[in-house]
């Protein structure tokens, strides 16, 4: 009897982030940041927040954290939103 060969679907991991914004500042922070560094053509604002790519905010809140022009308490805010963010693995079948 000859053995029968199956061919599972390959499986990859794509990396998502949730970014928790707990506070106000948290929030206005984060647009001015995006609306700033993100690169966008259209402006950000609370309604549309949720609908940009994480990966936008998280460069955005890197280089704002980068370029040394916010004050002391305002960086404190960007990495405290910064360890806040959770990765998040998604399977994608092939």
């Amino acid at each position: 009897m000859a053995a029968k060969i199956y061919k599972f679907p390959e499986v990859q991991t794509v990396t998502g982030y949730k970014i928790p914004l707990y506070s106000d500042e948290e929030i206005e922070l984060t647009l001015l940041v995006v609306n700033h560094y993100g690169d966008l053509p259209y402006k950000v604002d609370q309604d549309n927040l949720t609908s940009i790519d994480p990966v936008i905010i998280l460069n955005a809140l890197n280089e704002a954290k980068k370029s040394r022009i916010f004050s002391f308490i305002a960086e404190k805010i960007m990495n405290k939103i910064l360890s806040n963010v959770e990765e998040i693995p998604f399977k994608e079948y092939m």
